[in-house]
């Protein structure tokens, strides 16, 4: 019999229940391990290969919108959408990757890792981006080949690219039993990965969120030694079911928008000789908004002003979650969402008047909650980056079926997307079974 087949009989007999109930919950293990073995059916095994399991999951942002790259505070957690992965090492020095779900395949050469124009925006991009940077950082990089399968929508907010970042960040770190770098190299990797393979400029909140687990407080107030707090909260303790709702409206060439909050944040601490805004008060900011408007223009100002009140705001509400004082951590959340609409303006694609998915979505999302009578037991926000994507919504439970029957009438079918967090993070799930894996 066969190694991969081995795993499946050790999947069907319940060798991963524990793992699997940790990390998406009791309710779906028959469900997961059918997700499983179906990635497993898809494995083309050599003689002798050996294969590992992987998984490396999204994240959602709980607090802090578009404050991480200018050194502020986030609050992100993990979610029980993911990417799985079976990982063979190969004697040689190549990447192969198989998309389980629509047939593609990626290929690196180990060799030859230098920046390709033609992949940018590709998922190629990523693979040699953190292949490269962890070389650097020290890592012996070796081939390997991997089947993937993923329940992590693209365009929703949720960090599909840091989950494949991660997966193949920890995939490297495992191949090599000596050198063993630190979550945070790995997560730098991974941005490296994103920002100058990839051509999309990103803070580092998303690849922490996937590799750490769980709800972390990030303070990215010194990135050579980054504040990472864990916190423990179950939403059904609350009542509350996170999910995210897809306005439909589309990310394609919006790069140079989510590219503009950071660089206007920059341009405004230029004026005190910082490269980000962390440095500043939020006194001497209010002081010299007379000069900074004349100079930078009202928009970078009344974004200057979200990132110092938001940055603020999740001190907040990780003092509310810590003290169980969850209508103030609802109430953080909405103060959250009008501060992004109205003073980071990212809700509407500038200049856009025929779409504005994403506004529309908040709005009647609003009426919703209002008309229902549930403003003190719900919350609902821009999600991620902006523009265009998901909006992030808490509600009660019993509410739940109504809102999902009323948003999509209204907006589109099938973008009501229901989120359980989860408190691992990217890494290889170990089956104790006979020594199937080491």
């Amino acid at each position: 019999m066969s190694q991969v087949a081995q795993l499946v009989n050790a999947i069907n007999e319940g060798a991963l229940n524990e793992e699997l109930a940790l990390i998406y919950g009791s309710t779906d293990l028959a469900q997961q391990r059918r997700r499983w073995i179906k990635l497993l059916e898809n494995v083309t095994s050599s003689a002798g290969e050996q294969y590992a399991l992987f998984r490396s999951p999204g994240r959602t942002e709980i607090g802090g919108n578009h404050t991480d790259h200018n050194h502020g505070q986030v609050l992100v957690a993990t979610i029980n959408a993911d990417i799985i992965a079976a990982v063979s090492p190969q004697s040689e020095p190549r990447i192969t990757i198989h998309n389980c779900d629509d047939g593609s395949r990626i290929e690196i050469d180990c060799a030859h890792l230098d920046v390709q124009e033609s992949e940018r925006g590709e998922s190629s991009a990523l693979v040699r981006g953190v292949t490269a940077a962890l070389q650097r950082a020290g890592l012996k990089i070796k081939g390997f080949k991997a089947f993937t399968s993923a329940t992590l929508p693209l365009g929703k907010g949720l960090s599909s690219s840091a989950a494949f970042e991660a997966l193949i960040a920890v995939i490297l770190q495992w191949q090599d039993n000596h050198t063993k770098l630190s979550l945070v190299e790995l997560a730098k990797a991974s941005q490296y990965a994103e920002n100058h393979y990839f051509g999309k400029p990103c803070g580092l909140e998303d690849q922490i969120g996937a590799l750490n687990g769980g709800l972390t407080a990030i303070d990215f107030k010194d990135l050579e030694a980054l504040e990472l707090q864990r916190v423990n909260v179950n939403l059904h303790d609350y009542n509350l079911q996170l999910a995210v709702v897809d306005s439909k409206d589309s990310h394609a060439s919006l790069t140079p928008h989510y590219a503009a909050i950071p660089q206007e944040m920059r341009n405004l601490a230029g004026h005190w000789e910082h490269e980000v805004l962390r440095p500043i008060a939020p006194e001497q900011f209010i002081s010299a908004i007379p000069f900074l408007r004349s100079h930078f223009g009202d928009r970078a100002v009344l974004r200057g002003l979200h990132y110092f009140r938001e940055n603020q705001r999740v001190a907040q509400q990780l003092e509310a979650l810590q003290q169980w004082r969850i209508a103030d951590f609802l109430k953080l959340v909405r103060q959250s969402g009008y501060s992004s609409w109205m003073l980071l303006q990212n809700c509407i694609v500038p200049g856009e008047v025929q779409q504005q998915g994403m506004a529309l979505t908040l709005a009647v999302t609003e009426d919703f909650i209002r008309q229902r009578g549930l403003v003190d037991t719900a919350a609902y926000r821009v999600h991620g980056g902006g523009f265009a994507g998901a909006i992030q919504l808490y509600l009660p439970y019993q509410a739940v079926n109504e809102y999902k029957a009323y948003i999509e009438a209204l907006i589109a079918p099938e973008i009501f997307l229901p989120l359980t967090l989860s408190p691992r993070g990217a890494g290889q799930l170990i089956i104790e079974n006979k020594g199937i894996i080491s």
